[in-house]
This record gives C-alpha cells, structure tokens and sequence, in this order.
C-alpha cells in the first residue's frame, strides 16, 4: 500500500499534462455533420470509464464516417458485444483513431473483412491488417455510423489512443473542443460525508450523511457547517452537460482542497484499459447498486493505482482533531473551464456520538489482501489476493445445488473462482449442466468449464449462484422467407433466433452446401444473410440455418427459395 500512497502522492509533484503537447490540427472531425456530444471522455460507466467520446449522429444509422488523417487501417474488429463493429487507423504521428458502434464498413474495408470471414467461416472476428494493406488518406470514407454491439441508440464512439502505450486520450487535448460548443456549468446534486476511522463521527452519527448545500448568487454553493472528529470524507454526485444537448455526461476535472491546500483531483486525462475498471472502487459502489445514483468518492481508503486520482499523503481523508476550524472546497470543472464550487465548514465537536453506526456484523472477515478458499457441501470459491478493494464480513452459505457468496454490491476487481462437484450426475446430465447466478426469476448462464468431474466457473458478479440445465435447443423462425418463395427482388433473408437458457453460441448458415455469412444482431435477435448473386444459382436453392447454444444443444432450420440472376 505505501508504494500505492506514494504513487498517488506525486500530484503534488507533477503539473497536469500540459495540453499543448498535442497537436490541435492534425486530426479532422470523422463526420461531415456539425459534432454534438452524447458521452464524455472518462465518464462514469458500469464497470468502467468511457476511453473515448459519443458523437451523435442524428438518432440515425449510415452516416459517413471520414479518417481523421492518413495512416493505415492496423485493426478491425467484428463483435456482437462491445464496441460492435470497430476500425482502428494508426497514424504517423505515434496516435490511433477508434471508431466504433458501425453500422458497416465501406467497400475496400468490407471486401478485406469478408474475405477474411469466409475463410475463417465466422461473423465475428478481429484482423490486423498489415501497413500497406488497408492505406488511409485525410478525409476518406471508411465506414457508416450505426448501433452495432453493446450499444443503446445509434451514434459514433471516437477514441484516440497513444499507439504504442494504448492509453486513451481525452480527444478534447487535440482540437475536437473546438468544434463542441459549451458554456454550461457542471451540476451537483448531492454530497455526503462519511466517517471513516473507527472512532469518528459526523454531526452525531457514525453513519454517511447528506451535506446541506445553499444556492448562491454567482452560481457556487456554500454549505451548513459540519461537526466531525476523527477521519472523515466527502462524496459527490456531479455531472456536465454540452450545449444543445441534455445528457448527463462526466466532469472533467473534480478538485478538493482543506484551507487552500489540494488534498485530492481526478482528471479526465488518459486512461489506461488496465486500469479503467477501478471505477468500481472510485465510486460508491454499494450506494449505486441500491439507489442508481453514482457518488464519487472523494477520498481512497484504502488507496488504489488509478493514474487519474492524485491525493496528499491522507488519500483524500480530512483528519479532524482538536480545535480545528477548516473550509472544505470542491471544485468540479469541464474541459472548456466552465466550475462550479462547494464550501464546507469543517469543525471539531468533542461530544459523543448521538446515534451509533450498525452492529458490527458476526461474520468472518474476508481479507482484501490475501488469497481465501471458503468449501462448504459440493462448493467451493477461490478469491485471489486484491480481487476486492477492501476487507469486509463474508457471507458464504452453501446447499446442494445453491450457493451465496458475499452481496451483489461489493465489487470484485478480478474474478473469483466457482468450482462444484458434479461426480453424482450422469454423464449426459453432467455436459449439460452450468453455474448460473441467480438474477431475480431468472438463471443467467456464466460459462461454464468442466474438468475432472467438476463445474469450474469464474465471475466478478457475487450474490446468490445455482447449478443450471439446458436440454433445450434454440428457437429458428423465419423473419421474411417462405418456403419455396420468388425473392428475384429481396435483398436479406432474415431469421429471428432466440435461446431462454444457456444463450446463442453459434450460427452457420449454408446455402446449396457452401457456408455463407449470417449477421447476428442480439439486440433484435434478427440473424441476417445479405443476399449475394454470386453464391445462389438460377432458380431454386437450398437454405440450411444451424443455430447451437453455450451447452450444444443445436436447432436446424431447412428451406428453400427461388431466384432470378441477372
């Protein structure tokens, strides 16, 4: 941890990133549309910081996408989930452009990509396309905006990435806040304090309270005096928002200070995807998970290695001993220097506490910083030292076939290891079983290893598990194809495709025996085969669709059609 503290500590040391390090025209904007935010860069995401910045693209697909400068395509990745369809273009200047959540790609990118697909006899795959393979130039079309992947709406994530250390960089240091009007003021809609050594208090309770905040006519607030002792510190619930645009994005900067002197800062600079999923100990992760409210923690206890996060040699925490008389300040910023302050009076009250925290809880101690192995029945679960960001009381509760590890709202950084002994199962029963977690009515599938008798699986998802069975094959039916039909006219063949247990794995679709490539879409279950003249035959063919789920079970759906070839 001291080698964690000292790490962080060198903020005090170290200036911010000099923004003009990087060049402010080299890169063009990728669309030809007037640029609006719909995400910022480090926003706060499920399980991660947003690595790059939301354009949106007029709630519309197929919008064209331009090269932000020469270079060369160095990677292409076709995903049902994530970033969807992505293209990666590396530059001479030492940067890597991202554009993700494509619709498609254009015609010399998408004839590399589906050669390469045929070949491997897959829709999902990533290539990396040597430098004179795929060239760029400024301003060239690669691609079309769409809503591929883990999307939710259509749009165009951009990213930039140093090409050799991978870390992204805030798109705003290289000219892109130029195009993107703000004038808006960030927004605070809630602090609280939390007492955080054993012995300290705030206001009378050991237990986090909500700060007082008055409106003030400059736009700042000024808060109802705190009386504390001991350790304590702050939380925030702040978001931004660009003009002409109403989401609630992320801050770019959120400094705090005790009598003037920095004790913590977040900066929204470069992330490293290492690190990104360090979000989970940055915010109150058990605050969000029961109230979908996200406050950022404004203090480390203890510290972690996040790169964005500086703090004196208290992490962030306010030691309040005393006769101290103090004034807390939060400042939260966007990158067009747009602030809006907090300040909190701070006083040392000796009295005794008023209400006492929670009972301490009976049970046993799980130790963030060791390895543990908890075996209760056929269960067992391997925890990896600094799996967890904190020690904290460990539930673990195991029958035949259930178990409860822990609570959903403690966040895990790394997996932990589910294993189960499956050696009273038969053979047949034993390959279509899986460990599930327990999601409400609902078993969700977590794949699923089997080894020597045993159910192995890995999760950074607790609560409460169950050993599933998936005998049942997924669901085919034909979206707009009849058997025997004239489609001379029709330009896809579509099929919609759905499996209620362990999930879709995989689809292949043949037509006259040759593979031919089938686009899955999970958001609508739609499986899609763009019609290509060149791989039908005049008049009738025949169509076989073979979808398999996470278990092997597999469904098989055959047809045939008619077409005219010009």
């Amino acid at each position: 941890m001291s080698k964690i503290l000292a790490f962080l500590c060198l903020f005090f040391s170290l200036q911010i990133v000099a923004q003009s390090a990087y060049p402010k025209d080299y890169f063009q904007s990728p669309l030809g549309i007037p640029l609006q935010l719909s995400g910022s860069f480090g926003e706060l995401r499920s399980n991660h910081f947003h690595t790059g910045i939301d354009f949106r693209t007029q709630q519309k697909e197929g919008l064209p996408i331009f090269a932000c400068a020469e270079g060369y395509v160095s990677r292409i990745k076709v995903s049902t989930t994530g970033n969807g369809k992505t293209i990666y273009v590396d530059h001479p200047n030492g940067y890597t452009t991202v554009y993700a959540h494509l619709q498609k790609f254009d015609s010399a990118i998408a004839a590399y990509v589906k050669q390469a697909q045929y070949q491997a006899q897959l829709f999902e795959i990533e290539l990396f396309p040597k430098p004179n393979e795929l060239p760029v130039s400024r301003g060239q079309q690669i691609a079309f905006s769409g809503n591929s992947g883990s999307s939710s709406g259509p749009h165009l994530h951009f990213e930039i990435r140093e090409t050799v250390s991978e870390l992204s960089v805030n798109p705003l240091f290289f000219g892109f806040d130029k195009l993107i009007a703000d004038t808006k003021r960030p927004a605070i809609s809630s602090i609280l304090v939390h007492p955080v050594s054993e012995n300290a208090c705030v206001n009378g309770t050991r237990e986090a309270i909500s700060v007082n905040l008055s409106l003030q006519e400059n736009g700042n607030y000024i808060a109802d005096p705190i009386k504390a002792k001991g350790k304590i510190g702050f939380s925030i619930a702040a978001t931004d928002a660009f003009d002409y645009a109403y989401g609630k994005n992320g801050p770019y900067t959120i400094e705090t200070c005790v009598n003037g002197n920095r004790n913590f800062m977040f900066t929204a600079d470069k992330f490293s995807f290492d690190e990104v999923r360090y979000i989970n100990a940055y915010v109150d992760y058990s605050r969000l998970k029961k109230t979908g409210v996200r406050y950022q923690r404004l203090f480390m206890n203890p510290p972690y290695p996040l790169r964005n996060l500086q703090t004196d040699i208290q992490a962030g925490i306010v030691d309040v001993q005393t006769n101290l008389a103090a004034t807390y300040r939060i400042e939260v910023a966007d990158y067009a220097g747009n602030k809006t302050a907090v300040d909190i009076p701070i006083t040392y009250d000796p009295k005794e506490v008023i209400t006492a925290a929670k009972p301490k809880s009976e049970l046993p101690i799980l130790k963030y910083d060791i390895e543990n192995l908890y075996e209760e029945g056929r269960f067992a679960v391997s925890v990896k030292p600094l799996t967890f960001y904190a020690n904290f009381p460990i539930l673990f509760k195991a029958t035949e076939n259930e178990l409860e590890f822990a609570a959903d709202d403690i966040p895990a950084h790394q997996n932990v290891t589910i294993s189960y002994e499956a050696d009273h199962l038969t053979p047949e029963i034993f390959e279509k079983s899986f460990i599930g977690s327990v999601d409400g009515n609902r078993l969700k599938f977590i794949p699923t290893k089997k080894q020597n008798n045993k159910l192995i699986a890995y999760t950074r998802n607790l609560g409460q598990f169950r050993i599933g069975l998936d005998t049942i094959a997924p669901s085919i039916k034909a979206f707009n194809i009849k058997e025997g039909k004239w489609i001379s006219k029709q330009q896809t063949i579509i099929f919609i495709v759905s499996d209620n247990g362990s999930g879709i794995s995989k689809y292949e679709g043949y037509i006259n025996g040759k593979w031919v490539l089938f686009e899955y879409e999970p958001k609508d279950k739609s499986l899609t085969y763009f019609i290509d003249d060149s791989q039908l035959v005049d008049g009738k063919n025949d169509l076989r669709v073979i979808v398999t789920d996470e278990l092997g079970n597999s469904a098989i759906f055959e047809t045939f059609f008619h077409r005219k070839l010009n």
